[in-house]
């Protein structure tokens, strides 16, 4: 009883934390665009935004400082509470100061940028190997919720309180989940790993010391060289980083561009916002719980590797049909077939929802062959490139669309939804775990 009550504890801290995570997103994924497409704002401009997503695809650059100059139970602490202040900033920004808002979103996406990197190590220190399908589950569904309220509860809140109310609540939120996540038992589990870790950088630090300037550059070029080739090196990780840079990048273009298309051609924005932000990310979520039910369930002995090639062909159905109806599509006030393209996109959120859970639990199954003082190191560059590879992909896809239209776009995600499957052919020489 004892030991489910521990998993029980691990599971209800990562869950929250990655919940809170989720929120930043979710408002620049889900409620700026809408919010800011119904103001006039073009595709192209709205693509510019995401470049405000930087520090997600740069985290990988200060995450070996943190995780060998600090303890993740203080990298987490100090997250929060920058997340918290920006937020209680932000309240006194009007939405029409585009510079100092932008400026706040990059503070938010660094500060949560810096928490993923420390909550995925703690969710490294704390998880066993029978409980990475359960972990990764807890992971993607936070994420997901706290999506759901940063873009879809947002946009629903939007018509009843005023714009600082919104990031008031949010930096109260912020301090509660403070508040709550040093209650909690699991973090002095890591802490006593982190006390142990700084001791031994502690210990390396005092022996470079004695170092001229010189060898103390020279020694730290080797160290990050070092580094690199051993994240490189660990196995099945170069399959591992191609796959998690391309997997999601035409069902990632086909979720965010098909609200602005509905938005485009007469749908309300509220409307929109609730189909997109809370029905279709909660199907996500439900996708990633089954995801995660069949990689935990023993008697089925799924594995993510297993599962993946399946669920990306099914993916196909729900694009294809999309891409059909949008194709066929002359009209610029209506969208014929709407019900059946919602439900087509409520069904990719579904798929897409149980691929995100396999993903993950790939990457950090691959993270767990590295050597034990690099892996959250290199969980995060995996991480990292599965943000990059979409983020970069979302911020010209915008461009795209105002130069090609939304037919070949979406003919293209289809493209690439296809192409990804090559990397699961039979006989190939990078094999997933």
């Amino acid at each position: 009883m004892a030991g489910s009550d521990t998993v029980r504890s691990k599971l209800l801290c990562l869950l929250l934390l990655y919940f809170v995570q989720g929120i930043p997103y979710g408002f620049q994924a889900r409620f700026l665009p809408l919010f800011l497409r119904s103001r006039g704002t073009s595709l192209t401009n709205l693509g510019l935004f995401k470049i405000l997503l930087l520090p997600w695809m740069l985290k990988v650059i200060w995450a070996p400082l943190l995780e060998r100059h600090a303890s993740q139970r203080t990298n987490l602490i100090c997250s929060l509470v920058a997340m918290a202040t920006v937020c209680a900033l932000t309240s006194c920004i009007s939405p029409d100061q585009t510079a100092l808002l932008c400026t706040a979103i990059f503070f938010l996406n660094l500060s949560a940028s810096t928490q993923d990197i420390a909550v995925d190590a703690i969710a490294m220190q704390i998880l066993g190997e029978s409980e990475l399908g359960a972990g990764n589950t807890v992971q993607v569904v936070g994420y997901k919720v706290g999506s759901i309220v940063g873009g879809g509860v947002l946009i629903w809140l939007i018509a009843y309180t005023e714009w600082s109310g919104l990031f008031v609540l949010l930096a109260a939120l912020y301090a509660v989940t403070l508040v709550t996540v040093m209650q909690l038992g699991v973090l002095k589990q890591c802490n006593k790993i982190d006390k142990g870790c700084c001791a031994a950088n502690g210990n390396s630090v005092h022996r470079d010391n004695g170092m001229g300037p010189l060898q103390q550059s020279d020694s730290k070029l080797q160290s990050i060289s070092s580094l690199v080739r051993d994240i490189v090196n660990t196995p099945h990780t170069k399959w591992m980083m191609m796959f998690a840079l391309f997997y999601k990048l035409g069902e990632q273009g086909a979720v965010g561009m098909f609200p602005l298309y509905l938005v485009d051609h007469g749908i309300p924005v509220s409307e929109v916002g609730f189909l997109t932000g809370v029905i279709s990310q909660g199907l996500s979520i439900t996708g990633s719980l089954a995801g995660g039910w069949m990689l935990s369930n023993s008697k089925l002995r799924l594995t993510p590797a297993y599962l993946l090639p399946y669920l990306m062909k099914l993916r196909l159905v729900p694009l294809v049909l999309q891409t059909a109806v949008i194709a066929g599509n002359f009209s610029d006030t209506s969208v014929p077939l709407y019900g059946l393209c919602a439900l087509a996109m409520c069904f990719l959120q579904l798929i897409g929802g149980a691929i995100t859970t396999c993903t993950f639990t790939l990457m950090m199954q691959c993270s767990q062959h590295a050597p034990l003082r690099i892996q959250a190191t290199h969980y995060t560059a995996l991480v990292t490139l599965e943000v990059m590879g979409k983020l970069t992909f979302m911020s010209v896809a915008g461009w795209f669309v105002d130069l090609l239209g939304y037919s070949s776009m979406f003919c293209l995600f289809v493209v690439l939804s296809v192409g990804i499957l090559a990397m699961f052919r039979p006989g190939s020489k990078s094999k997933p775990l």
